[in-house]
């Protein structure tokens, strides 16, 4: 008899741990402007497998973009192996599951991924220990298969995408090329000549789906992007 009840229970633990080891973590990112001239600070990506908080994220990115709360959490070293901005992976993360998303956080904690965080890790992982940055808005799920291991040759990068103002550029032509903005109907909305690594301000068109041309004498490229509100 003590062997059956030894057994059921253990047969029940498992049962009941099943759901934990089995979790899928699931990735977002977040977008934001610092003002700061620096592309690499426009975006990061947090993790979490917490379903409360995975909810939490997908019902906030139901909302309008200005409505949207910012991120709040503890960081470590390291870009926790999906910490990225296009092609620069960071050199910190949020922990995973230690963090939400907050309306109100103290200002000590407020600052920009790349230009703060990033050339100040030590002081903001050991000293601060969290992370609030207050005009973070959480924009989409990604998988880490959006994770660019590697470019190819006349690859043009454009983020945050979406956005909701300015887009970052650069491409591996060594050519300036000709930006052109279009809807889906494919009318031309905007023209930018000669353009090399620089940025766009997209913030006076209204948010839906857009497609950039990239071209100049040798190619063209186009590229899709999201313009949220």
């Amino acid at each position: 008899m003590k062997k059956t009840h030894f057994f059921a229970f253990f047969f029940l633990l498992v049962c009941f741990n099943l759901p934990l080891s089995s979790q899928t973590t699931r990735y977002f990112q977040f977008n934001m402007f610092c003002g700061g001239g620096f592309w690499q600070d426009t975006s990061f990506i947090a993790a979490a497998t917490e379903p409360a908080l995975i909810n939490a994220v997908l019902n906030e990115m139901e909302k309008p973009y200005e409505e949207r709360v910012f991120i709040l959490g503890t960081i470590a070293k390291g870009d926790g192996g999906f910490n990225f901005n296009a092609d620069h992976r960071f050199n910190w993360h949020f922990v995973i599951d230690k963090w939400e998303l907050a309306e109100v956080a103290v200002e000590v904690c407020d600052g920009c991924p790349f230009s703060n965080v990033e050339s100040e890790v030590d002081y903001w992982v050991n000293n601060v220990g969290y992370f609030c940055p207050w005009n973070s808005k959480p924009v989409r799920e990604i998988t880490l298969t959006s994770l660019p291991d590697t470019k190819e040759e006349g690859e043009i990068m454009v983020f945050p995408n979406p956005t909701s103002g300015k887009i970052y550029f650069k491409q591996l032509l060594e050519e300036p090329f000709n930006v052109e903005l279009r809807n889906l109907s494919n009318t031309q909305l905007r023209y930018f000549p000669k353009r090399n690594q620089e940025e766009i301000d997209l913030s006076d068109y209204p948010a839906g789906l857009y497609v950039l041309i990239f071209s100049n004498e040798k190619e063209w490229k186009s590229q899709k992007i999201v313009i949220a509100r």
